[in-house]
């Protein structure tokens, strides 16, 4: 009996890179190197005060090195997830806001009511994953403002 308790994974680059675009790949590095750069100063600032920050920089990386980690389990190793549904979910009422202002303004505001489900449809705006199933409205709704 062959026991293999590590998880298969599928590696499927074309279908994960829909998540991650050229933009992703150029801006991060400079974000990150602007965040070095001010957790740098104001490292230098306050740890003649408090001897504690000197591990401030170290700690915003490994911060920013956890969040980046995440996202890529989730992107390439789960395929799918709460956090890659809120992203497509922000994405969906983004369409909405084009299409239907005043239907969006109502979901905006927490009436997820069936009625306004069928502002919907699947070829101009996407159909929600979870909005209208159990997700609070307003992290979704916020999300879509990005």
């Amino acid at each position: 009996m062959d026991v293999c308790w590590v998880p298969r994974v599928n590696f499927d680059l074309v279908n994960n890179w829909e998540y991650l675009g050229p933009w992703d790949v150029i801006l991060t590095p400079l974000f990150i190197v602007m965040a070095y750069g001010i957790a740098s100063r104001v490292r230098a600032k306050k740890e003649p005060v408090n001897p504690v920050y000197r591990y401030f920089t170290k700690g915003i990386l490994a911060k920013i090195a956890g969040g980046i980690g995440l996202g890529i389990i989730y992107v390439f190793y789960y395929q799918g997830g709460d956090t890659l549904n809120y992203w497509q979910d922000a994405g969906t009422l983004r369409n909405l806001m084009f299409k239907d202002f005043f239907c969006y303004l109502d979901i905006l505001f927490g009436d997820t009511s069936t009625s306004n489900f069928f502002c919907f449809d699947e070829d101009e705006t996407g159909l929600p994953m979870s909005i209208f199933i159990r997700d609070p409205p307003h992290v979704n709704s916020l999300s879509a403002l990005h």
